[in-house]
């Protein structure tokens, strides 16, 4: 929860602020130690629940949670076994290659400037296996052939 939140909840009903033990690790960047913490009392589908809230200093999105989601019957977490055979369970979304049929145009912002990038080297040790892998898309209709030097509308990289 952010610090701005949680000095705008009504003084009568806003939990005392105890001090931070441990610092919040999210998925980039390093380790934030919280400005506080506090239990919030809350009520969801007729039950009461107590849940830690740690409170930023920073502007943040007030977020509960994967465990209280879960005990608060928000979310479920559905565990299935497929026994390593997803593939054979879900055959039909993973057959074939994956191309949409029918032709599709792509609208690009005439405002925005191209970005040239050079096309980096293959190892020699990967030359062969990309050449086979190459052909292959081209056979499955997958990747045009494009000459050396050939000017090409939307270049992309493998």
């Amino acid at each position: 929860m952010s610090r701005k939140s949680y000095e705008s909840m009504n003084s009568v009903v806003k939990p005392r602020l105890r001090k931070p033990n441990i610092p919040i690790r999210g998925l980039v960047g390093k380790p934030v130690m919280p400005y506080g913490c506090i239990t919030l009392n809350v009520r969801c589908n007729g039950r009461q629940y107590s849940i830690e809230c740690q409170i930023l200093d920073n502007e943040v999105p007030n977020l509960l949670s994967a465990n209280d989601s879960i005990r608060m019957k928000l979310v479920q977490r559905v565990n299935m076994n497929t026994n390593g055979n997803i593939i054979n369970m879900y055959n039909d979304v993973f057959s074939g290659v994956g191309k949409i049929p029918g032709k599709y145009a792509l609208h690009i912002d005439k405002n925005q400037n191209p970005v040239a990038l050079n096309a980096r080297p293959i190892p020699a040790a990967l030359r062969e296996a990309t050449k086979e892998k190459l052909d292959e898309l081209v056979r499955l209709d997958i990747e045009d052939t494009c000459k050396v030097n050939q000017h090409h509308g939307a270049p992309h990289f493998m």
